[in-house]
């Protein structure tokens, strides 16, 4: 802020210091640089028939000859030659220009008001041709990109309400509830069938049905097919839609400066007149903002045109997850605001939802939809990722579950499962649970560039950048181009730079002793699963454990509590087998990802609990990564000014357009 006003005074500083200097334009025209009231000008220009009918004011005096920017020279020059009928500014019907002059505007209109009238009246039998807009050219594109946009909604319909696929959306359990009632099953049952994942199933009774999954196939696919080929056809489409209306709104504004003689071709250009080309802006910027905001609702475009199948099909899930209810305020002011724009935001949601034919969404709820791609393994586990937690897909259900174990609820639960795993249950659980590693993706400046500059506030920004490019306004959208630029980037970089940080966190190798088939095998740390039996050692612990076995075992805690003093833990007490296992309750027995153990004793066994983003440190990861900040007095309140200011701006728009009575063509951009 404060640096504006250094520059503001700065620039006013550089002109004061000037000296006043004659001002001339491109034909020589004058400006008085006093600032004396009145000013002296340069007469508008004096068109006639034929040359000897010019004023006796209006005349070269003897030895000179008129120039074709209207004054007089005794040699004009090769830049400016002496007057060619031709090239003149007048009307066809009028070639002649008479002798430019400097004087008081309104001497000038006194004295030559007459010829003035006299080209006007001139001007006006000769009128350019102007476009009305509605020639076959036109038409054809109007046609072109109403076809495309009505295409996309007639899909949604098409997808959504006239033909959807019975079952394709089902309950989803959330991975809180889901671990409450989900016990260890049978491995002898699990390894039944090597592409079955047999899992237990909440009850209706627990399910939390708010929470849904649908299932989506489209894009590409593993061998480059598409799976959906009608449409993927109307997404490029609609792609190539949206980039052609931006292309034509950079042409047109090429037009503008370069008229009326083409580099390229030679030729005139379309458009011949300045109103007919700002009526061709206008009509293209309406119909690309509201084109474009209107696709910026979804999740993403491609979401559009993915076909609703059966889970069992998907190659892709559109996760819907309730926002949060918002806690009731004791200010009564900001709970009557909040209230209003929760009327007007919750109308504006279910126009969306009706033009875009959401009907999976559930009714009377308003949330969020996230479209996660499905993963196939080798051994034919079909599962998703969604919030770094693994969904995988349950056949005997014909849904996603969530790929977590829970090894028993009391101590005597842990104690009996002391013996270790087989090869078989490892497999069966791995396939459930998979690897030991948080999901997070490597990130890419580049990717978080394109997700900062794709929010709707850049895009906001960028059709006012367009709104000031004709009508010789390019210096303000350079200047606020430049600006937003800066800003996004600097955003993205510390965006960046946080999600390589997170990246870092979760990285993680090693190798650890377990117990396979009874013997101590030494295995890669991503290879572990809930009920293997590893032998403590100094170093990190990789996964949630809780120790079976042990004399002494040191582990520095400040990883994750911030804690500086090491914390001795010990085994489980035989004593407590009946009581339920909490970590709170019983963390002198729990050892947490994350940590790191700092002395052990021979002899020290542990039993893994929980692996990757079910650990201690995944949930920290987690909430890290879906950190929603709580909602303040200002956050209400500013959204009520942006309203506001959005009211404000209409209605200065429209008294623009009611009292600037001139074409609405220049209308509008004065309005913008």
């Amino acid at each position: 802020m404060y640096h504006h006003f250094f520059f503001i005074i700065y620039f006013y500083f550089i002109i004061l210091l000037q000296q006043p200097q004659p001002v001339f334009g491109d034909y020589g025209d004058f400006v008085d640089p006093t600032f004396e009231c009145p000013a002296k000008t340069t007469c508008p220009i004096v068109c006639v028939a034929t040359g000897t009918t010019c004023p006796s004011s209006l005349s070269c005096p003897n030895n000179t000859n008129l120039c074709n920017d209207g004054t007089c020279e005794n040699d004009c020059t090769a830049a400016n030659a002496a007057f060619d009928p031709t090239s003149s500014p007048c009307p066809s019907c009028m070639p002649i220009i008479c002798p430019k002059v400097i004087n008081y505007f309104d001497t000038c209109k006194r004295d030559y008001h007459v010829y003035y009238n006299l080209t006007s009246q001139c001007k006006r039998e000769e009128k350019l041709v102007e476009y009305t807009l509605v020639e076959p050219p036109f038409i054809l594109a109007y046609v072109l990109f109403t076809l495309i946009s009505s295409a996309m909604f007639l899909w949604c319909a098409y997808n959504q309400r006239w033909c959807p696929i019975p079952e394709s959306t089902q309950p989803l359990c959330p991975t809180s509830e889901y671990a409450s009632h989900h016990h260890l099953p049978h491995e002898t049952s699990m390894s039944d069938s090597p592409t079955t994942t047999t899992t237990s199933t909440v009850t209706n009774s627990t399910t939390n049905h708010s929470w849904t999954q649908t299932g989506y196939k489209g894009g590409l696919t593993f061998y480059g097919i598409f799976t959906n080929p009608i449409g993927m056809f109307l997404y490029y489409c609609m792609m190539l839609n949206l980039l052609s209306l931006n292309f034509i709104l950079a042409i047109l504004t090429y037009w503008y400066y370069k008229r009326p003689i083409s580099p390229i071709t030679g030729k005139k250009e379309i458009f011949q007149d300045d109103v007919n080309l700002l009526q061709a802006f206008e009509i293209t910027w309406i119909v690309a903002f509201g084109l474009t905001f209107l696709v910026k609702w979804p999740p993403s475009i491609l979401s559009l045109y993915l076909r609703r199948c059966l889970l069992e099909q998907a190659t892709h899930v559109a996760i819907y997850t309730p926002r949060e209810e918002e806690k009731h305020v004791d200010d009564m002011e900001v709970q009557m605001v909040s209230n209003f724009l929760n009327k007007l935001s919750s109308l504006f949601y279910h126009m969306m939802r009706w033009i875009f034919s959401d009907v999976h969404t559930p009714q009377g709820s308003r949330g969020e939809v996230i479209y996660c791609p499905v993963y196939t393994e080798s051994n034919g586990s079909r599962y998703i990722i969604f919030r770094l937690r693994r969904y995988v897909y349950d056949y005997k259900t014909n849904k996603f579950e969530p790929g977590s174990i829970d090894i028993g609820t009391t101590l005597g639960d842990f104690s009996d499962a002391k013996q270790g795993l087989e090869t078989s249950q490892v497999f069966v659980r791995r396939r459930l649970v998979g690897p030991n590693t948080i999901d997070i993706k490597k990130p890419f400046f580049l990717r978080t560039m394109i997700q900062e500059f794709s929010k709707p506030f850049y895009t906001y920004q960028l059709y006012m950048v367009w709104a000031w490019f004709p009508f010789n306004y390019y210096f303000m959208a350079i200047i606020q181009s430049t600006i937003i630029i800066t800003g996004g980037l600097s955003v993205s970089f510390f965006l960046y730079r946080n999600e390589r940080n997170l990246y870092r966190l979760s990285r993680v190798s090693g190798h650890v002793h377990v117990l396979r088939d009874e013997s101590l095998v030494l295995i890669s740390q991503d290879e572990l699963v809930p009920g293997d039996v590893v032998e403590i050692q100094p170093g990190m612990i990789f996964a949630d454990m809780i120790i079976l076995s042990t004399e002494v075992v040191i582990v520095d805690e400040s990883a994750l509590t911030g804690e500086s003093t090491p914390m001795t833990k010990t085994a489980m007490d035989s004593s407590e087998s009946q009581r339920i296992f909490h970590p709170q309750t019983h963390k002198k027995y729990f050892l947490s990802a994350g940590t790191t153990c700092t002395e052990a004793s021979s002899q020290s066994f542990a039993l893994v609990l929980k692996t990757g983003s079910y650990t201690a440190k995944g949930e920290l990861l987690r909430d890290v990564i879906s950190f929603r900040r709580h909602k303040f007095k200002f956050d209400t309140q500013v959204n009520l000014v942006v309203l506001i200011l959005a009211c404000y701006g209409i209605f200065g728009f429209l008294m623009t357009i009611h009292y600037y009575k001139d074409h609405f063509a220049y209308e509008f951009f004065y309005g913008m």
